[in-house]
């Protein structure tokens, strides 16, 4: 297909149903390359398929190579919120003939999909604290000044 009618087909499906940004699609085929690329696969040799769980594992680290600790959000602008819209927006990409499916390709095989804002999310979710929080301040000032009146009220 080319670029021209790609270009096209995605219009028209944004136009049949707007839920999906024009750019979600423009993704979803990002991370199919990025999936065929991953198992050594480059350019185009003719048919080739991947798995709804692979295509997810292929989303998940194209959004987060391209847009890092914003992927969320840009997913979200888009509208894609799960799992389950990438495979709307591939199902729909197939009934306009942009991608083509085997028998065995279900939705079912998003549904069944990770949480994808949580793993888009993770990488980037501190592991420890590193700096005390107001509260714990406050708790350590006002224990030190306690002691400090304690110790002044002992006999010598």
């Amino acid at each position: 297909m080319t670029d021209e009618r790609f270009a096209e087909a995605i219009e028209e499906i944004v136009a049949e149903n707007p839920k999906y940004a024009a750019d979600a699609y423009y993704f979803v085929s990002g991370a199919l390359r990025h999936a065929f690329e991953a198992r050594g696969e480059k350019g185009d040799s003719g048919p080739r398929h991947v798995s709804g769980g692979e295509l997810l594992e292929a989303a998940r680290d194209f959004a987060l190579d391209e847009f890092g600790p914003m992927a969320v959000a840009v997913m979200n602008d888009w509208g894609i919120e799960g799992a389950l819209d990438i495979g709307k927006i591939v199902f729909g990409m197939v009934e306009k003939g942009v991608l083509s499916a085997s028998e065995k390709d279900s939705l079912d095989d998003f549904r069944r999909g990770f949480d994808f804002a949580g793993e888009l999310a993770a990488p980037f979710i501190p592991t420890r604290r590193r700096f005390k929080s107001a509260t714990t301040i406050d708790d350590e000032r006002r224990a030190t000044t306690s002691e400090s009146r304690r110790d002044e009220n002992l006999p010598s």
